[in-house]
């Protein structure tokens, strides 16, 4: 039996941005040898990227000797497609879900969107969602395969997205030979939210959660140096950067939990 094929996935930063513009342009030149004509505006693609890794949001998946083979987006709801009581909606949405083409067809997106889906349970939603192209019906069925339902086609003046779909964050997919073949080390930031309760068990004496947060700061701040390798100059930032996006993660899930609700946290 041939040895599985291990990769990593972690936070992109700036570093990876030409990577992710590159798989980007290779999903446009490919949909347009079909006849589909998407992102094709690249300076705004590359506007929209440096935005998501400004914000944590974006992630990327490499392989042992470091080549970023995908990217993908984990955020919140698009208020230019999903309503304000959908965006209330225990969720998390997807964007800019792309696989380099020798990668396609082995599992790895089926791996890639079951480990979605088990970031936004581990974030206490119940969904996870996104939103394409209203003419790509390909990339439908694709979603459709991959265990999403569609929602809705929304029309926008100026955007050409707006087919909906969502997938229950309890979906697994992948199947036995795909995880046979395929390990997936996580580099991510810690999932906090499994830690803490967030629906009706919740703690009364902290009913938004934020005692819990600053808790969970705490403690990951405590565990930093002792994570953070001494022979690493940076391994002290990359520490920090990764206890930021776990707060981040975490805060997103408590206002996720009480119906989007949002205080800000200040130190």
């Amino acid at each position: 039996m041939a040895q599985p094929i291990t990769y990593r996935i972690r936070h992109a930063n700036h570093q990876d941005l030409d990577a992710c513009l590159d798989l980007r342009v290779q999903a446009e030149n490919a949909l347009a040898a079909a006849g589909i004509v998407q992102w094709h505006d690249r300076e705004h693609g590359r506007q929209v990227i440096t935005s998501w890794i400004d914000q944590g949001a974006m992630h990327v998946v490499t392989t042992q000797a470091g080549d970023v083979v995908a990217c993908f987006a984990l955020a919140g709801a698009d208020p230019a497609f999903w309503t304000p009581a959908e965006a209330a909606q225990p969720a998390l949405y997807l964007y800019k879900f792309i696989l380099r083409s020798d990668r396609r067809g082995y599992g790895l997106g089926e791996v890639l969107l079951d480990w979605c889906a088990q970031r936004a349970a581990d974030t206490g939603a119940r969904w996870l969602r996104l939103d394409c192209w209203r003419t790509n019906t390909g990339l439908h069925n694709y979603w459709l395969r991959h265990g999403f339902r569609q929602l809705d086609i929304r029309e926008h003046p100026i955007r050409n997205s707006g087919a909906l779909f969502e997938r229950d964050a309890g979906t697994r997919l992948a199947n036995e030979e795909a995880r046979a073949a395929i390990t997936l080390v996580d580099d991510t930031s810690p999932v906090l939210a499994a830690t803490v309760p967030l629906r009706e068990d919740r703690d009364r004496y902290d009913p938004t959660g934020e005692a819990a947060v600053w808790n969970e700061a705490a403690a990951l701040v405590t565990n930093l140096k002792t994570s953070a390798r001494s022979t690493d100059p940076d391994a002290w930032n990359t520490a920090l950067e990764h206890a930021a996006r776990a707060l981040e993660d975490r805060a997103r899930a408590v206002r996720q939990a009480g119906g989007m609700y949002h205080r800000v946290i200040s130190a």
